[in-house]
């Protein structure tokens, strides 16, 4: 069972640092608290559940950059990537965006 996912983006200046916390059904972002939706929670896992967990880095000093943790009773899993990203990381982007 998941206990919390973690999202880190950081590009540049602009950073998002969000925290879902998966029995209490919050989500804060940038210190902010939101109470989130069982389907907001899903969309998230739905978004990340095919993901490797390393997609690189690219050279480039303003590309983007983006660690989720995810912890569960199972253990701990990460994903990363800068400058190279999973085929539906806007998804992931949108659907933290739209709690904003």
């Amino acid at each position: 069972m998941i206990r919390t996912i973690e999202i880190l983006i950081h590009n540049g200046t602009q950073e998002l640092n969000a925290l879902i916390i998966y029995s209490k059904k919050i989500c804060y972002i940038n210190h902010k608290k939101y109470q989130v939706t069982d389907a907001f929670i899903e969309g998230i896992i739905e978004t990340i559940y095919l993901w490797k967990n390393e997609y690189g880095t690219d050279n480039n000093i303003d590309s983007e950059e983006f660690t989720i943790i995810v912890k569960s009773t199972d253990g701990k899993e990460t994903f990363h990537g800068k400058g190279i990203y999973p085929y539906n990381y806007t998804v992931l982007k949108e659907l933290l965006g739209d709690l904003e």
